[in-house]
């Protein structure tokens, strides 16, 4: 009983931290592959996340310095390019743990579908106008090429 009450205070906790926050171009990018291929939400998140982080490393840079001094203070004294690489590199180490797949390969989403993709992930334009850098359709394909 005791773990599933901290489950629910971790889940009501997430609930409020997205509510505050606002989503970006990982969810953005998301509800398609959850939507034609039924993947996961959170999974097709994860499987995003690194790639969108890479193209918006110029936009956040600064943030991602930020959150590196934070998370790592002895690190501080690397550059803003090393400290945002390594926030990625953490990112895809922590989907590699957890066991995520970091391709759609292993959901059967066929690369014919790219373009399909692009249109669909470009219509969320509610939580793409949230993400710091604004995406061209070409840089929404560039992000699901890298995980097809």
């Amino acid at each position: 009983m005791k773990a599933k009450e901290s489950m629910l205070l971790g889940a009501h906790l997430g609930g409020l931290a997205i509510t505050a926050s606002g989503t970006t171009a990982v969810h953005a990018l998301s509800y398609p592959l959850g939507g034609r291929y039924h993947i996961p939400h959170g999974v097709s998140n994860a499987i995003l996340f690194a790639p969108v982080m890479r193209m918006n490393r110029d936009a956040c840079k600064e943030r991602f310095a930020v959150l590196s001094d934070i998370v790592w203070p002895e690190r501080s004294q690397k550059s803003d390019d090393w400290k945002v690489e390594h926030m990625i590199q953490e990112i895809e180490d922590i989907v590699s743990f957890m066991r995520i797949p970091a391709s759609l390969a292993a959901f059967n989403v066929p690369k014919e579908d790219l373009e399909w993709l692009v249109d669909a992930g470009s219509k969320v334009t509610r939580l793409l106008s949230n993400n710091r850098k604004e995406l061209t359709l070409d840089e929404i394909r560039s992000i699901y090429q890298t995980v097809l």
